[in-house]
């Protein structure tokens, strides 16, 4: 079985269930056969492993103890780094910014 009928197999096992909406399409833009995953398909397997054993790994608990979303967080996070790079602003990359922070193109000034 592919990984491609697992997803669509997720998202039929929410048919007719009070979630259906919420699973219907949640896999349509994941393209398990990216070249940026791997340039052969062996890599790309090797790094989807990778991706699944850790999310696997992550210690989220109980999501019904937590108020937090951490995929949401995370997913809203990268989405900042995206849009940073958009709209012309730049991570600084030196010494005198080892953690890479966000900093404003034209200005230098650190973005919240």
């Amino acid at each position: 079985m592919t990984l491609e009928a697992v997803f669509k197999h997720i998202e039929e096992s929410a048919k007719g269930s009070e979630s259906e909406d919420n699973f219907s399409g949640l896999f349509d833009d994941i393209d398990v056969n990216s070249n940026k995953l791997g340039a052969t398909v062996a890599k790309r397997n090797a790094n989807l492993v990778k991706l699944m054993d850790g999310i696997a790994n992550m210690q989220l608990g109980n999501y019904k103890d937590h108020s937090i979303d951490a995929f949401g967080d995370a997913y809203e996070y990268l989405m900042s780094i995206k849009a940073l790079s958009i709209f012309g602003k730049l991570v600084v990359n030196s010494a005198c910014n080892p953690l890479k922070v966000p900093v404003n193109q034209g200005r230098g000034e650190i973005i919240n």
